[in-house]
């Protein structure tokens, strides 16, 4: 599976994923050296296509499930997996629908998909494997050692990903602190920060579909990715020139929605964020707005550091504010202007070389 961020297709995976009662009836129909063909919905358009077979309406077991794909038909579980509803069921799809499947059973599942919208599970007998078929696209559910060997290969270039993205943000922040941040540092970042969080998703389909045995790769994953998220957004509001009529997470999609190649040309991310997206443009100079670097000091919550930045404009204003023009904003006072001011100067000392 070559990505798995679609919410629709993370839903379904949860479902099949091991441990749960839909993966071991599978697993058992593939011990047994059966096949099966199971629907994921009992939607108006699927019940149309049924025909014959019998009335189940019973409780979803494993067990059950499993017994009743020793017939041939088709199997329909209702769309929120409570209960079998029906087997043996001949299922009659739009022949002239394409598919790209030869055997019987995987060609009615990709046609019925595609036809109604619906979820459907093939458990090939041949090739003892399960099949998503879904959004016009088939999905192989693969062997957990395979899935893992995965998981495990893109968390250790998730690890490399973050190590490059912590270098080039230290990079920004010193040249935050003396005034020569330049365009092309900021989107280098902000490419960085795309592909950390692109890979990231892809780890999250591999937990998704690892089900019971995913945990460790969660907690990984977790690790790894602690507060990036956060500091993404306070880099954007810190250099997005964003439109009256565009928020953050429109500019966040529209970063999303960049292709790989795309991903690569720092002047593509450069027009992106609302710049020119020249080569010229990236050597200009640029100031940030003080969001990232102030979200660094503790005890300065959110709120004040919007008042901060409404108040001094830029992060070049607020390092050079008195301790008075400090205390005057609303929500800082004496004490947060202390820990303000001496938050400054560590990030100024531990960052300027």
């Amino acid at each position: 599976m070559e990505t798995k961020s679609n919410e629709r297709l993370l839903a379904v995976l949860r479902k099949v994923a091991p441990g749960t009662p839909l993966r071991q009836s599978c697993e058992r129909i593939i011990a047994s050296r059966h096949g099966a063909l199971i629907v994921l919905s009992n939607r108006p358009e699927v019940m149309s296509l049924a025909q014959g077979g019998f009335e189940i309406n019973s409780e979803f077991l494993p067990s059950r499930l499993y017994e009743l794909a020793k017939m041939d038909g088709a199997i329909i579980v209702a769309s929120d997996y409570s209960r079998i509803l029906r087997a043996n069921v001949h299922l009659t799809p739009d022949v002239s629908i394409t598919s790209r499947e030869t055997g019987t059973r995987s060609r009615t599942s990709e046609r019925v998909a595609k036809q109604t919208g619906a979820p459907v599970l093939c458990v090939s007998e041949e090739m003892g494997s399960i099949f998503l078929f879904m959004d016009g696209d088939k999905y192989s559910l693969d062997d957990l050692r395979l899935v893992m060997s995965r998981a495990t290969q893109a968390l250790q270039a998730l690890e490399k990903y973050t190590a490059r993205l912590q270098s080039v943000l230290s990079t920004l922040t010193s040249l935050e602190f003396e005034g020569l941040a330049a365009l092309e540092d900021v989107a280098l970042c902000v490419q960085r920060f795309e592909m950390v969080e692109r890979i990231s998703r892809e780890i999250d389909g591999f937990v998704v579909e690892l089900g019971v045995d995913g945990r460790l790769v969660e907690m990984q994953l977790e690790e790894m990715t602690a507060g990036v998220k956060t500091e993404h957004d306070n880099l954007l509001k810190d250099y997005c020139r964003l439109k009256k009529n565009c928020s953050l997470a429109d500019m966040q999609t529209r970063l999303s929605a960049l292709t790989d190649e795309e991903l690569l040309e720092l002047p593509v991310i450069a027009r992106s964020m609302g710049y020119a997206g020249t080569n010229e443009a990236l050597a200009q100079y640029v100031t940030p707005k003080g969001y990232r670097m102030l979200a660094r000091i503790p005890r300065i919550s959110q709120p004040v550091i919007t008042k901060l930045v409404e108040r001094f404009g830029n992060f070049n204003n607020i390092v050079r504010a008195g301790r008075k023009q400090l205390e005057a904003v609303d929500g800082v006072g004496v004490a947060r202007a202390r820990i303000l001011q001496d938050g400054l100067r560590r990030l100024s000392e531990s960052n300027v070389t």
